[in-house]
């Protein structure tokens, strides 16, 4: 039986001025090595709940726990250092620095990580194997990032959350600049990234048709709804 690595308990948070709760999670488990496909319409709460996980935001209301470990009884440096040692992000627009090389996007990964980095015999060895990996060539590696193709810097995006072996991986919605073809296989190359380095997968999509490639899918809608009919009750 898998370890619990999150864990998530009558999570509450409410924007400044809102007059009703934006997002309430009654319970929400991810396991260690689980890949996970959380589906949402554009309004859902997605971003404020990946903010949550991520330490960036704290809930009013209710726990987020990392194997036992209460994440808002941490300081917020302590987060923002918790957040960069244990987790890895894929963004909707990559984020990748336009000027640097693939490779020294990749390495910034753990730049400042030095958990991540005392994982690795050796970061650069270990950037360029994401890269080969994940099907960018080595003629590649040196281009500029803002020469590349969406396509190479999603994956070059992937490389750099992987690097270092993050617990968890968390994609928010990095395939919506791709045609159906390219998602698939993006997230085949990702997946088996994640399972060949033992993270959990947390994958963030609109498009419910790539959730046959998850060991589970989660409704955030169903989640806050299932709150709403015990609030009824």
């Amino acid at each position: 039986m898998k370890s619990t690595l999150l864990e998530l308990r009558d999570v509450r948070f409410r924007w400044p001025g809102a007059a009703s709760w934006t997002l309430h999670i009654p319970a929400l488990a991810l396991a260690a090595g689980e890949r996970v496909f959380l589906h949402g319409p554009s309004g859902s709460g997605k971003s404020t709940l990946l903010s949550l996980i991520g330490g960036v935001l704290t809930p009013q209301q209710g726990h987020i726990r990392w194997q036992g470990q209460d994440l808002a009884a941490m300081t917020p440096s302590a987060r923002d250092r918790f957040r960069g040692e244990h987790m890895g992000f894929i963004f909707q627009q990559f984020n990748l620095l336009p000027w640097l090389s693939a490779l020294d996007n990749v390495l910034l990964a753990v730049q400042w990580s030095p958990l991540r980095r005392a994982r690795l015999n050796s970061a650069r060895q270990d950037a360029e194997q994401l890269l080969k990996d994940l099907g960018i060539t080595q003629a590649e590696w040196q281009r500029q990032a803002g020469q590349l193709s969406v396509g190479q810097q999603q994956r070059v995006a992937a490389a750099r959350a992987l690097l270092g072996q993050p617990d968890l991986i968390i994609a928010d919605e990095p395939t919506s600049a791709l045609d159906a073809q390219h998602q698939d296989r993006f997230v085949q190359v990702l997946d088996q990234a994640c399972q060949a380095r033992g993270s959990t997968l947390l994958f963030v999509s609109h498009d419910e048709r790539l959730s046959r490639h998850f060991d589970r899918r989660v409704s955030l809608p169903e989640l806050q709804g299932s709150l709403a009919l015990q609030e009824q009750a």
